[in-house]
């Protein structure tokens, strides 16, 4: 299996070294294009056979939209030359735990393209100058409307990338059959340390053209200190550890077990986690912290239960004999039905179902108390 890699670059000096630590080991080849760069950026990425670098001038009135067209075009040349391609920033890192044996199933399954799940990571000081960001910086919050790209794709069914503005969202044409698992994250590590943030927001700053502010892309860049202080510490009260990113004996809030496997959950949005149920399940438990550890022992309030499979939604009512041990009874607010459980609650399919997604959406009230 083959995999390209594509992307653009600016004055990355600072973050090269991450990137290439991290997409070096998961793609075969990486093609750089580079907007005039003056700093050690071109330097960093050559020397490696694996790294091809391009030079991406900017003619017209709009970095945003020439950036746009060179995105939907760069990727052809891996047509016939791969099965799988990648087009992001540098400062955002696909993780998944076995990203290239994902891919390969996907392949083997028809799948073709893949809908990142995105989180914008934080932290309070720029990284260690030789660690993996993923591994050190595992603080994040979901920002779905921003942040959820589609960044993985196969070059041979897809003829059309169909990006938008800032690659924040596509209308790709083709064979088109996403990936519902939803296992694949994108990190943003643009947030690393306020001071970084900020020289890092000013500098993007100058390269915005006429164009671009008089459709308002990059208005973000306008920021004042003022207001980048702000956002950047609400943004930093805001972050927790994003799901598969830690070891796996961290006490998580919630995880699901099936078949005596501990399933974390590959999505966390707020009071909304997403568990992937492996073909076949019929049973499982969902395992939390306590909210209330007295008597009568509390451990989450649970506001649904619903089985995602492709476009399907499935709820599973809060009443169902199903939930049987661990579930306290019934209980009624202003939105409607709530089921607390006992930190250890056992949930029984009616039937085994395939491979899908359990999303489970808990009270705010709970959440607050066990984080």
């Amino acid at each position: 299996m083959r995999t390209h890699l594509y992307c653009l670059c600016w004055n990355e000096e600072r973050i090269i070294p991450y990137f290439l630590r991290h997409y070096l080991p998961l793609f075969d080849h990486i093609f750089v294009y580079d907007n005039g760069s003056t700093d050690q950026s071109v330097a960093l990425l050559s020397g490696d056979e694996r790294i091809s670098v391009a030079t991406f001038d900017v003619t017209g009135d709009s970095f945003v939209d020439e950036e746009r067209r060179l995105s939907d075009a760069m990727w052809n040349d891996s047509r016939a030359e791969a099965d799988w391609v990648a087009v992001v920033d540098m400062d955002e890192h696909i993780a998944h735990p076995d990203l290239r044996s994902h891919l390969a199933a996907c392949k083997r399954a028809g799948i073709t393209a893949i809908q990142a799940v995105g989180y914008e990571m934080v932290s309070d000081d720029f990284p260690p100058a030789n660690g993996r960001l993923s591994e050190t910086i595992t603080n994040g919050f979901r920002n779905h409307a921003a942040m959820d790209k589609f960044c993985l794709f196969d070059p041979n069914a897809i003829t059309m990338s169909n990006f938008h503005p800032g690659r924040h969202n596509a209308s790709p044409e083709g064979r088109v059959i996403w990936d519902n698992s939803h296992t694949v994250k994108l990190l943003h590590y643009k947030q690393l340390g306020l001071g970084y943030f900020a020289e890092r927001t000013a500098e993007l700053r100058t390269g915005m053209r006429p164009g671009d502010i008089a459709n308002g892309w990059g208005a973000h860049y306008e920021r004042d200190a003022h207001r980048l202080r702000r956002d950047f510490e609400r943004h930093l009260s805001l972050a927790r550890p994003v799901p598969g990113l830690q070891p796996s004996d961290v006490d998580a809030e919630i995880h699901l077990v099936v078949h005596g496997e501990r399933i974390p959950p590959i999505v966390v949005d707020d009071n909304r986690f997403h568990f992937p149920l492996p073909s076949g399940s019929s049973a499982v438990r969902i395992v939390s912290r306590c909210a209330s550890p007295m008597v009568p022992q509390l451990g989450v309030s649970v506001e649904s239960l619903t089985l995602l499979q492709g476009e399907q939604r499935l709820d599973i009512p809060l009443d169902s004999p199903g939930l049987c041990d661990g579930w306290w009874g019934l209980a009624r607010d202003e939105d409607g039905f709530t089921r607390w459980t006992d930190g250890n609650a056992l949930l029984v399919m009616s039937s085994s179902v395939g491979a899908c997604i359990l999303e489970v959406r808990l009270t705010h009230q709970s959440l607050a108390l066990v984080r």
